[in-house]
């Protein structure tokens, strides 16, 4: 007769019924044990001697992405430098909490750019690797076992995984999701219900101000292990423990935000997040030249989304049977199921636009779950008298191999971590890191190249002008340029962070206040984004071309500087013509005959946008509505927003032809687009629109 579950809490609670997995790390041969735990240890040493080995190469010289990564955490940290508070002076795209929690480490080093450097490669992996650490030293409560499964998870992500989390990439994304991994951890520990519902509520709460898709992801991984241990009358099912919970986390978010900026910074920063990002996350992202999906039978062509998808599906659906048969799992299959909810729901990224650093933290967790429960299947199945002793010494054979193996041939490919090359690895990383210290991670050639041209330009016009004050430079992506000149950008460091409604409007508002004597904009042949830019904010490029001149070029940007006179706004009633579309899905642009050769027009569109399940969470947001261009110099779509129904861009007209656009849509779920007015004007900017459109537009590979 199968026992019931509550009598039972301590013998099979995850820590109680996983503690005697140790078992195969020595319980038989301690020899054995010994010599494993220390091929453990030496693995996960030669993890951390490749990281330090990339990480010193990569410091003792400046060769990262000019637009995200670096800069998206150096501007802030500097703003906290300067005594400018988050949520109110500044917002941070994917949570605000992430540069104050570098911000120490960077002041401790200098508060410079080395500094910020340093503290992005450094917390990054130091949260990965702490991260497994801390879940499977919860699970096991051994230090065997702790060691020798953090090494199986640093080997099967790494090396198995779509990309490195350890690494900061241009997001950071694996410092993003680390919070969702410990919460997994705390639930696999056994704690007391409360104590429990109170640490996972408070590490839910911090993760959303850390990541704030994957902090609420986390929250209804909570959800379902709550649901589940209440279906199954476990400990932890009562309602009193999820008020804990949401309670718990409710203070984390909040203590946290209002230290960072008190009351006002805090609604600030959750105004950010939960309403104006929501307000662009697909249209403004999610749209070519970005690859995003739109046809079904995508969902089957994507490698990477089925595994991260179907098999998290699958192993719940496996787990709820195995608990409806066996009692004695449900208090692990109930976590390990919570675990595949935050698996799937951490793909939902994915649907803005495909990119694999969407799956990674899924795959990750799936990773973590798997060898949790294989470990708690061993120890099951070593129990049995009639093949214990064989399942043990099989697995200590197996385990003896994976570990000689990976320790031959390196866990990662990151760096070299073979330990045939540990040495000479260890050597060339500590003088890297020496080099790198002395010279605190000067700029590459291409970098240095990039500063001089536009520092040497914007010196010598203010020396010729006899200003002595401090520029005010206004970029679209914000970075190298104002750190050199100590100063900051006067609104939002990246225009693709000034997201909704109002803060785009408010965006173009500061730019004609402030004036800035000089604009640098991506170019063309560089940066594949700068047409969909222009397609999405042309209000702001169109008063920058009517105010500003070019005054240099660097390999990356485009130096604009401020024209003599007042400021130039457009008129929008100055040579326009209204035309009737030809369809609703189809319309052409008259070419005026007094246009001069390579000048451009605006045309503004009237439209209807039918919206499928307008509102809801991510379906709302799935259709994208693109007008494609058909005989003119334009080449990437213009995605129009679901939320407004008129819309300016600019277009381009190739001698001899009448340009046209085709109005679609594209999506998963449905909508309809329909054209209703189409006003035509010229661009007020005297010829200077072809500096936005006289180069190659380069394709993504």
């Amino acid at each position: 007769m199968m026992p019931t579950a509550q009598p039972l809490r301590r013998s099979i609670s995850p820590a109680a019924s996983l503690a005697r997995l140790n078992a195969t790390l020595g319980s038989v041969t301690p020899s054995w044990g010994l010599l494993l735990g220390i091929g453990s240890a030496g693995l996960i040493g030669l993890w951390v001697l490749a990281h330090v080995w990339y990480d010193g190469r990569a410091l003792r010289e400046f060769d990262d992405h000019i637009g995200d990564g670096p800069f998206q955490l150096l501007n802030p940290l500097r703003r906290i430098a300067a005594g400018q508070v988050g949520g109110i002076d500044f917002q941070y795209f994917h949570g605000l909490a992430l540069p104050y929690l570098h911000y120490p480490f960077y002041h401790l080093l200098g508060a410079d750019f080395f500094a910020s450097e340093v503290a992005r490669y450094v917390i990054s992996q130091v949260a990965y690797l702490g991260a497994f650490l801390f879940v499977f030293g919860c699970a096991t409560r051994r230090l065997g076992a702790t060691l020798a499964l953090t090494a199986v998870a640093l080997v099967l992500t790494e090396r198995v995984g779509y990309d490195s989390l350890a690494l900061p990439g241009v997001n950071l994304i694996g410092l993003r999701t680390t919070c969702p991994l410990l919460i997994l951890g705390v639930l696999l520990g056994g704690f007391r219900p409360s104590r429990e519902a109170v640490a996972a509520g408070v590490l839910a709460g911090i993760g959303f101000t850390l990541g704030t898709d994957h902090g609420m992801a986390a929250g209804v991984m909570l959800g379902v292990v709550w649901l589940g241990r209440a279906f199954a009358r476990l400990p932890g099912g009562r309602i009193q423990y999820l008020g804990y919970m949401i309670a718990a986390a409710v203070v984390g978010a909040a203590a946290t935000l209002l230290i960072i900026g008190g009351p006002a910074g805090a609604v600030g920063a959750l105004r950010y997040a939960l309403v104006e990002l929501p307000a662009d996350q697909f249209w403004f992202f999610g749209v070519p030249p970005n690859k995003f999906l739109h046809f079904p039978r995508q969902l089957f062509a994507e490698r990477y989304l089925l595994p991260s998808v179907i098999v998290p599906a699958a192993i719940a659906v496996a787990g709820v049977a195995g608990m409806r048969r066996h009692a004695a799992l449900r208090p692990l299959g109930v976590v390990l199921i919570g675990a595949m909810s935050y698996s799937v729901l951490s793909c939902v990224g994915y649907f803005g636009y495909c990119s694999a650093h969407y799956l990674t933290p899924g795959l990750r967790v799936m990773v973590v779950a798997g060898l949790v429960g294989g470990w708690h299947a061993v120890s099951s199945l070593s129990r049995v008298a009639e093949f214990g002793p064989t399942i043990d010494q099989t697995g200590r054979w197996v385990f003896g191999g994976f570990l000689l193996t990976f320790v031959l041939i390196g866990p990662t490919t990151t760096g070299r971590s073979s330990i045939v090359e540990a040495r000479s690895a260890a050597t060339e990383a500590r003088h890297w890191a020496q080099e790198a210290i002395a010279t605190r991670c000067p700029l590459g050639p291409r970098f240095h190249a990039h500063l001089e041209a536009l520092t040497g330009a914007i010196n010598r016009d203010r020396a010729s002008a006899g200003i002595t004050r401090p520029p005010v430079i206004w970029s679209t992506y914000a970075g190298i340029l104002e750190s050199h000149y100590g100063v900051f950008h006067p609104s939002c460091d990246y225009l693709i962070h000034a997201v909704g409604p109002e803060r785009r409007d408010e965006y173009l508002a500061t730019f004609r206040r402030s004036q800035p004597d000089y604009v640098c904009t991506f170019r063309r042949s560089v940066w594949p984004w700068e047409e969909c830019l222009q397609n999405n904010c042309w209000g702001f490029y169109e008063e920058l071309i009517m105010n500003y001149e070019p005054l240099t070029e660097s390999w990356a940007y485009r130096l604009w500087k401020r024209r003599p006179g007042e400021w130039q706004t457009p008129d929008p009633t100055a040579g326009e013509v209204t035309v009737r579309p030809d369809r609703p899905d189809l319309f052409t642009v008259p070419i005026p005959a007094n246009l001069p050769p390579g000048s451009g027009l605006v045309v503004e569109v009237e439209y209807e946008a039918t919206v499928p399940a307008r509102g809801v969470p991510v379906v709302g947001g799935l259709p994208r509505f693109l007008l494609h261009p058909h005989d003119c110099e334009n080449e990437t779509p213009v995605s129009l927003p679901p939320y407004r129904t008129r819309w300016a861009f600019a277009v381009y007209p190739t001698p001899g032809k009448t340009p046209s656009f085709f109005a679609g849509t594209a999506s998963l779920v449905g909508g309809k687009l329909r054209v209703t007015g189409v006003h035509i004007r010229p661009i007020q900017a005297g010829g200077r629109e072809q500096y936005l459109h006289n180069e190659p537009l380069v394709k993504l590979p």
